[in-house]
This record gives structure tokens, sequence and C-alpha cells, in this order.
């Protein structure tokens, strides 16, 4: 089970797992610590990235944003691919706080540090275009405090970086510290979404992403 995740999964499985905090479901069958803050959460889709960066103004990043409601939520996060090293980070964005923590599983900062200026371009479009539409009056676009969320390496293959930001995506969406889990760990993670994508009918993981296009990218999970 060595497939890289492309974004279509990454986003399917990713609205497959605030679904399954919110309903206070956990892999091994008992409850979640703190499935609320599941709600107070905005999963955004891996497509909102390209259209910060490749597509003039806002109309983009807010039809691929507007369905998650980030403007109600107290978190977002934000999967990122990192074209040039073929590698997944995560963004998490703490509204009240202004707070930004970007999780690397290599935990690299030549990796993190180019992505830190890009932090407040992305911020500053999800602002501009909730207020077009009325929203965030007063969130300001400025003043927010980047970060790295681990800076030990937690990954030595190189296919396991989507498995790791979902991860991180969970114990987020439980209202956790992201845990220095052993990487053989990963190993068993894979293989439960893997089970629980099986299960579901593709309407089903349309229904947890909207944004999901029509890609034919490879989607297995091994």
């Amino acid at each position: 089970m060595t497939s890289l995740l492309c974004g279509d999964l990454i986003n399917g499985c990713a609205g497959l797992l605030q679904e399954l905090v919110s309903r206070d479901l956990a892999a091994s069958g008992s409850a979640l610590s703190s499935p609320d803050t599941a709600s107070h959460t905005a999963v955004l889709s891996t497509y909102v990235l390209p259209k910060v960066f490749q597509e003039p103004g806002n109309d983009g990043v807010w039809r691929l944003a507007r369905h998650s409601k980030y403007w109600c939520r107290e978190i977002w996060i934000l999967p990122l691919h990192d074209q040039e090293m073929e590698h997944w980070l995560l963004v998490v964005i703490c509204l009240k706080s202004h707070d930004v923590y970007l999780f690397d599983s290599f935990g690299s900062r030549e990796i993190l540090n180019p992505w830190i200026p890009k932090m407040f371009t992305i911020i500053t479009l999800l602002v501009d275009a909730a207020q077009e539409q009325g929203h965030l009056r007063s969130v300001p676009k400025h003043g927010w405090v980047v970060q790295p969320l681990n800076i030990k390496r937690l990954q030595s293959n190189g296919h396991d970086c989507g498995v790791w930001i979902l991860y991180a995506m969970t114990a987020v969406l439980r209202g956790k510290t992201i845990p220095f889990t052993p990487e053989e760990e990963m190993v068993g993670f894979r293989a439960w979404l893997s089970r629980m994508i099986r299960c579901l009918p593709c309407q089903v993981l349309e229904f947890c992403d909207p944004s999901l296009s029509d890609s034919s990218s490879d989607i297995e999970m091994y």
C-alpha cells in the first residue's frame, strides 16, 4: 500500500472524517473526546489553493470554499499540495487567536519556509471573498502569526504524506494536539481509510465534498 493520495481522495476522506467525528464515531468504535470541535471547523477543498494563486479575483475561491461556511467556523483546515516537492501539507487557521499552524510530516523548515508568506495571501483572499458576501467584517487581514505545528520528522518514506495530513486532520477535528505517532501506525490508518472508502457509494463522497471534480486521477488507496 504505497500509492500517493490524490486531491480528490484527500477531499473525500476529509469530508468523511469530519462526518465521523461529528457523529462521535471512531475507528475503534469508542467515543471521541471532543466531537463538538468538528462542528466548529471548516475543512476546505484542495482545489482552493490553485484558485488563490492561479485565478484573479475572489470568485473562484468563494465558489469552492462557500459550501464549508468557513466564515461561521472558528478553525479552518486546508490541505496544501507542494507541487515542487510532490508533497502534502496541512494548514490549520485559528480565527479567534489569529494563529496559523503548518503541519509537515517531514518536519522540514526547507519545505515550510516558502509557504509562510503564502499563508498571508491565502488568508487575505479567504477573508476578502467572505467580506464581499457580507461576512467576517471584523476579521483583520494582518497580524496573523504563522508557525510550524511540528519540527520533528514523522515520515521516512516518500508516499504517506497524504495519509499523515489526514491523520493530523483527525486530531484537529477531535480538538487534540497532533500526536507524534509511530510511523508504523500509518499502515493501519491507511488500511482503515481504504475500508471505509470502499464501503461508500460514489455519491456519498461527492456529498462529503461538493467541490470534487470529474478528474480521472488515480484515487486508489493502494
